[in-house]
């Protein structure tokens, strides 16, 4: 039983997942700050599987064979979530894949 808010009493549910569709183009977002007073920074390696695929990560979901590939990042220099840099790293993917590119404000170098 739920509250639902429309007719103002609980309710019985019955849940069925809705059928996920994904984009063409994924944007993640991956916090490396716990915010207890301070903001500090998590300093804890991550690892991802590319190409990212989905039906790999919910196995138990019936869901379409799509794979994102990794083509940028964002990462953060610096100690604290209130004190330091960004850096974007990027490739093109047409052009040559296994290239990446540093964007650190007004300078780009290939790395």
């Amino acid at each position: 039983m739920i509250y639902c808010d429309k007719c103002r009493k609980k309710t019985q549910v019955r849940s069925q997942p809705e059928p996920i569709e994904f984009p063409e183009y994924m944007v993640n977002t991956i916090s490396i700050f716990e915010y207890s007073g301070g903001g500090k920074k998590i300093i804890k390696p991550f690892e991802f599987e590319f190409p990212l695929n989905f039906k790999n990560i919910l196995p138990n979901l019936k869901l379409p064979d799509i794979t994102y590939t990794l083509y940028a990042f964002i990462l953060h220099i610096g100690t604290t979530a209130e004190r330091g840099h960004y850096i974007c790293y990027a490739r093109n993917l047409e052009e040559n894949p296994m290239l990446w590119y540093s964007f650190d404000d007004g300078y780009v170098s290939e790395r």
